[in-house]
């Protein structure tokens, strides 16, 4: 009786064994089919081709892919908003920073890099075509920058001072550091939107870091 249970026990056992690698089969066909529904479009694509193409069939838009969060990569979103307010973002990459296996770690990186060239070409097709807001010399970029430098000079200490662009507005908002008033930093903001070609189209909109008054626009 015992040798009977011995061997219904090695059968059960073998059984058992055989059926999980068909289970774990089944798994990985699911994850790879998820990938190639997902991310297999990136394989062999030609971002030069198709931005080409897009532009011949008058469909610019740029690109956006996803990891902590999603982002038009390869041309700065400050430019894209501000420039290109008309031209549509549209999301290539879905899949988010939880990756599922090396492959898709790759795909990731082979469409975020498909995705800043497309954008830089595409940025070069609409400036080419005249499209957009932002003929030179005009450099909302370069403007963000300096305006981030001067205000990381005034903060010694604490709160830094970071620029947020409202592309809704054409505005640039900065908050001050104590002791900083809006009236004494008016004149190099106002100087850096004039280097950078913005007078007359960029709003510098300030206020004291600790006072709980509205931004106020600067005169420039």
């Amino acid at each position: 009786m015992r040798t009977v249970f011995i061997a219904v026990s090695l059968v059960l056992l073998v059984a058992c064994k055989e059926q999980a690698p068909a289970e774990n089969t089944q798994a990985v066909e699911d994850a790879d089919a998820w990938l190639t529904r997902e991310l297999g479009w990136v394989e062999g694509a030609d971002p030069a081709a198709r931005a080409a193409e897009d532009r011949a069939q008058k469909n610019p838009h740029f690109l956006s892919v996803c990891s902590l969060g999603c982002a038009v990569v390869g041309v700065s979103e400050v430019t894209a908003g501000m420039c290109y307010p008309d031209v549509p973002v549209i999301v290539v990459d879905k899949t988010t920073e939880a990756v599922q296996s090396e492959g898709h770690t790759a795909l990731k990186k082979q469409a975020r890099t498909f995705a800043e060239t497309y954008n830089r070409l595409m940025t070069a097709h609409l400036q080419a075509d005249g499209i957009g807001d932002c003929p030179p010399p005009v450099d909302w970029d370069a403007a963000q920058t300096e305006i981030t430098a001067l205000l990381d000079k005034v903060y010694t200490r604490g709160f830094r001072g970071d620029v947020s662009a409202i592309p809704e507005r054409k505005a640039f908002q900065i908050r001050l550091p104590p002791g900083v008033s809006v009236a004494s930093a008016q004149s190099p903001l106002c100087e850096i939107i004039e280097r950078n070609g913005l007078k007359g189209r960029a709003v510098i909109e300030a206020k004291s870091v600790d006072a709980q008054d509205e931004y106020a626009a600067l005169a420039c």
